[in-house]
């Protein structure tokens, strides 16, 4: 049972500024910035929320089930005119970025509004910003994706100037990241060293509920997004046509929406409520994660959580930090191999032994745990 620090703490108290620009982007990012408000509620402090997006609040506790989300803040300053390239969701999200958080830290020296506040922490731009806290899911100059283009070269030469230009050298207080592997990228890029600070989980919705007969399903859980190459775990559901292969998921580029439902043996199940995704994972057997260098993965632990066995691209936060605590060799290099793994599982009777394995270590990012690291973590910024 994990010890509740954070009371030893409940007289901390004090002022944050959270600056989060883009909250209806509704992914792992967000539900981090949320989790981490309601571990500072926990212990006094008083939040202002700056962003450029309102927050979609309804959508944000129907998604992350979050009670009540807009009263974690005191303040929430919606700043529409820092965002002017209002590009569709999903696209040219490093460059928005830089954009927003260049217009927050030029109105908080214009607005001194940094005498207002204890702390400021930035949760998104990954760049070392100057507050007392930056939150670097990834860095902003790195690249994200392995099929590049003229285009995207081009693009992402411009984020980097941009990024020169405006921020030149990391400045950050402190900095903390989501990943040992994430980290080690972040010491390559910016030259610092970052704490890891797993996100959280809520492996909760799955206890008591998962103990019934398993089914041969497989599962993918994921926004659907080009950089996440989810289309080609369809090798999988090929080679295994005696499993039912699920992709669940949030359709944030009808490209790729259209494209998943075009192939055979994947079913597309899209905008789900949080209790059937739930049901699904309690009935599926495995949980493939598609081939991409994912930062941390969330979906990675819900799917531990409620026992399925995992497999996970090995260059990953989610094999390093996440399914090595399982077993290794359930992190592969081509995702071709993960129905050779399976059926040998199957052979040598390993799944129950692993299920149990994966729900154990699913644990360790629980939501309870990162609020008491959270506020382990904001005692030495004071």
């Amino acid at each position: 049972m994990v010890k509740d620090w954070w009371r030893e703490w409940v007289v901390m108290g004090g002022r944050i500024a959270l600056l989060h620009a883009f909250m209806d982007i509704l992914g792992g990012g967000e539900y981090l910035m949320l989790q981490m408000a309601v571990a500072l509620r926990r212990v006094n402090y008083d939040l202002d929320l700056y962003t450029v997006t309102p927050p979609p609040w309804r959508d944000i506790e129907r998604i992350f089930g979050i009670r009540d989300p807009e009263k974690l803040f005191r303040r929430v300053h919606v700043h529409e005119e820092l965002n002017p390239f209002r590009f569709g969701r999903g696209r040219f999200v490093r460059l928005k970025r830089l954009l927003a958080y260049h217009g927050f830290f030029k109105m908080f020296n214009r607005e001194r509004l940094r005498d207002m506040y204890d702390l400021i922490v930035d949760t998104q731009s990954n760049t070392a910003s100057p507050v007392d806290l930056a939150y670097i899911h990834y860095p902003v100059i790195a690249e994200t994706y392995s099929k590049k283009t003229p285009l995207y070269d081009a693009y992402s030469v411009l984020v980097k100037l941009l990024y020169r230009l405006w921020f030149g050298k990391p400045m950050s207080r402190l900095i903390a990241t989501n990943s040992s592997w994430t980290a080690r990228i972040i010491k390559k890029y910016y030259g610092v060293e970052a704490h890891v600070l797993h996100p959280p989980v809520d492996t909760s919705a799955f206890q008591g509920r998962c103990g019934g007969p398993r089914e041969k399903i497989i599962v993918t859980l994921s926004r659907l997004t080009p950089e996440k190459n989810i289309p080609a775990v369809s090798v999988v559901a090929s080679m295994l046509p005696g499993y039912r292969y699920i992709v669940m998921g949030r359709p944030d580029d009808r490209r790729v929406y259209e494209e998943l439902v075009g192939i055979p043996g994947l079913e597309v199940l899209t905008d789900l409520p949080r209790e059937e995704v739930a049901g699904i994972l309690c009935r599926a057997k495995y949980y493939v994660h598609p081939p991409f260098r994912e930062h941390f993965g969330i979906a990675v632990v819900e799917a531990m959580a409620a026992g399925l066995v995992p497999f996970v691209y090995y260059d990953s936060g989610s094999c390093t930090d996440i399914v090595s605590r399982v077993d290794s060799r359930l992190c592969y290099k081509d995702v071709s191999e993960v129905p050779r793994m399976i059926k040998w599982i199957e052979e040598k009777g390993l799944w129950e032994e692993l299920s149990v394995k994966a729900g154990r270590a699913a644990e360790m990012f629980s939501v309870e745990r990162f609020y008491d690291r959270v506020a382990r973590f904001f005692s030495t910024l004071l």
